[in-house]
């Protein structure tokens, strides 16, 4: 519940003319009665009310006082002890708020109360039925939800409720050929039949105002889990492909798809979508977003499989649309005269930021620089080359035989212009081209003051270049997985926020380090006085080997509690071994002002809804671990902290099946005492 310690109070003031009907919605002035055989009329009032709400549904009450004596005038009151009504406040003789969060019926109600100034006072219990409303979507899909108490109760508690399940529908009815594939070496391999469709992974959730309305729209990325039905697709053919959805925001928090505001006039596809930043690239006043391509799968003939570079997808705003741009990322201008040495792949991470000073929003995607010429055109430059002296002449080289796995850009020194920081993939353990261990970075991190211009770039090459300190888990076993920026303490410079898991066992743990600014191109670890405890990062070996899967994940710096500085959410996936269900998916670090964190109880949010608690499917059994999963960060209904927006996926007959699901804030912004 939304409980205050206070109560919600307006002042109103009705004063009676000395002749005419009475003000306040008295029909007759009050007159005195002198012989003493009659009392004064009881204060009381009128109201105007709904008949009936949904869950969650705002409402409006206004309350007339009548029998008012002269000068007399009224204070109204609700008691929030009393009632379950979420984000209530009083103007005038107005009451707003939202009704509660019910999955079934509930009642609301409303005890209020007129005390006037003459020391008399009037209370009325409005009460108000509450339905749960299913989705258009689910309704269309007969998705029926008729939960126990016990599974009604799961799905809400004091600070966040589950809310907007299943508002739209990406479905898949292709199947997986039948065949063994093996990934990522010949002898790990898998055997289909040829009878299931593929299944979703969770990808990157963003909002943004994607139609200059006011209220936080939603990007989806349906990403498809399998790299062999991903391979089938082609550029005639996009229908194998993962695709990125726009959930379009009603003003009140419930989200929608309109397929008629996209370009083609169905979701927009990539092979594989993976980091995605939501900015104005062409300054309309719209948000755009630039989606971060992880390439396409191609099959060898071992059944292996490996990754060709596939371009990146902006979606720029135009006409009330979203126009589908190609972002190409291995023209010839790029890779020059020796493809093989400077062949840039996909892209694990992406940045984005006024790099050049020049008042618009570029973008950094595996140390490539995309320079924005303010109306969402991008010239690009990839700073990862360099030119050497070999025996036969001058060759062009990666400084980096290894990819980005993370970058963030920000600006590190306060001077108004954006700086850039890269997290390598590998770090180089040998000096011998002929060796495994050349191909990696000459180290694990590097950072750049700005300005970086697109007329002289600075190259990797350039002693300007400086180092982070070291990774956790490094010094060889270290996998950077995600990264972003932001001024945690208040001194003006942004700093970094970086996760990381192991490379052996695979994706084992999750660590979050905290990199502090010095203003001056250099950073300090502070991780073990900023965020010192995190449980997640430890390798419990009672788990097993096959524990794999929490280390992937996206880092986000919000202010989830509107307190006024930064907040950690780190945001992971489902998979991961036996016993992968310890770990919580959504950890939410609160900044205590001073930039030193502390996650929240596990217990802080509800469990996420499933597939299986449809009715139709409840024989299904529920997907992995009950808490919510990979989430994005954003501000649906105005009201309190900050919302999340997950997925929720599962088989539907013939189709696998993929939507959203909303777990939003109960708590208010006047915080208890």
């Amino acid at each position: 519940m939304n409980k205050k310690s206070f109560f919600l109070v307006a002042f109103i003031s009705f004063t009676f003319l000395s002749c005419g009907g009475g003000g306040g919605g008295s029909s007759a002035p009050i007159i005195p009665d002198t012989s003493g055989s009659n009392l004064p009329t009881a204060l009381n009032f009128t109201y105007t009310a709904p008949d009936s709400l949904k869950d969650y549904e705002a409402f409006e009450i206004t309350v007339t006082p009548t029998d008012l004596q002269s000068g007399e005038t009224v204070t109204m009151t609700l008691d929030d002890d009393s009632t379950d009504a979420l984000f209530t406040a009083i103007t005038g003789t107005t009451l707003e708020g939202r009704a509660p969060f019910t999955y079934t019926s509930n009642m609301l109600s409303l005890p209020i109360k007129l005390t006037s100034s003459n020391s008399r006072s009037v209370t009325k219990n409005i009460t108000i039925p509450i339905t749960y409303s299913a989705t258009e979507t689910a309704n269309n899909l007969s998705l029926t939800f008729l939960p126990d108490e016990e599974r009604a109760n799961s799905l809400q508690n004091n600070n966040y409720a589950v809310w907007d399940i299943f508002p739209w529908v990406r479905s898949e009815t292709k199947k997986v050929p039948a065949g063994t594939y093996c990934y990522p070496t010949p002898d790990n391999c898998q055997t289909t039949n040829g009878t299931s469709t593929p299944g979703y992974i969770p990808g990157e959730i963003m909002g943004g105002d994607f139609d200059g309305d006011g209220d936080q729209d939603v990007i989806f990325l349906a990403d498809i889990g399998d790299r062999v039905f991903k391979s089938l697709g082609t550029d005639e053919d996009k229908s194998y492909w993962s695709s990125i959805h726009i959930l379009w925001n009603d003003g009140e928090g419930r989200l929608s798809e309109d397929l008629t505001k996209y370009e083609s006039g169905e979701a927009p596809r990539l092979p594989a979508p993976y980091r995605v930043e939501v900015e104005d690239f062409n300054q309309d006043g719209i948000d755009d977003a630039m989606i971060a391509s992880f390439g396409v799968p191609i099959l060898r003939d071992d059944n292996t499989n490996f990754w060709k570079a596939y371009p990146h997808l902006l979606l720029l705003s135009s006409n009330g649309v979203h126009e589908e741009v190609q972002i190409l990322q291995n023209e010839p201008s790029l890779i020059k005269d020796t493809p093989q040495a400077t062949d840039v792949i996909f892209a694990h991470d992406i940045g984005a930021g006024d790099i050049d000073g020049d008042g618009d929003i570029d973008v950094m995607m595996n140390a490539v620089l995309y320079f924005n010429d303010g109306a969402g055109n991008f010239e690009v430059v990839n700073i990862n080359q360099t030119t050497v002296q070999e025996s036969w002449g001058l060759a062009i080289k990666k400084v980096a035989p290894t990819h980005a796995h993370a970058s963030a850009i920000g600006d590190f020194n306060n001077d108004g212009i954006d700086d850039l920081s890269i997290f390598w993939n590998d770090i180089r353990t040998s000096e011998n081209p002929d060796d495994q261990g050349y191909y990696g970075a000459p180290d694990w991190s590097n950072v750049l003051l700005g300005p970086v211009n697109l007329s002289d770039p600075i190259y990797l090459d350039s002693q300007k270049w400086k180092t982070l300190p070291a990774p956790f888990f490094g010094p060889l076993n270290a996998n950077y997985n995600d990264a972003a920026s932001g001024d945690l303490d208040g001194d003006g410079f942004d700093d970094l926020v970086v996760a990381s898991t192991r490379k052996t066992p695979y994706y084992a743990g999750r660590h979050v380090q905290i990199l502090m600014s010095r203003g001056d191109g250099t950073f300090e670890d502070e991780t073990t006085i900023r965020f010192e405890e995190q449980p997640r990062a430890a390798l419990d070996e009672t788990l097993g080997e096959g524990v794999t899967g929490i280390g992937e994940g996206v880092i986000i710096l919000r202010d989830i509690d509107s307190d006024g500085d930064l907040d950690i959410i780190d945001t992971t996936g489902i998979y991961g071994g036996d016993g992968y269900e310890i770990y919580p998916r959504v950890t939410l670090a609160l900044n205590n002002g001073s930039g030193v964190f502390m996650e929240v109880a596990q217990d802080f949010f509800p469990s996420r809804m499933d597939f299986s608690y449809f009715d139709e499917f409840s024989a299904m059994g529920t997907s992995g671990t009950p808490v919510i999963q990979r989430s994005g960060v954003i501000d649906l209904d105005g009201n309190g902290w900050l919302d999340f927006v997950s997925h929720i996926y599962g088989n539907f007959g013939d189709n696998s099946v993929v939507s959203t699901q909303s777990i939003v804030s109960k708590n208010s912004l006047i915080l208890e005492e």
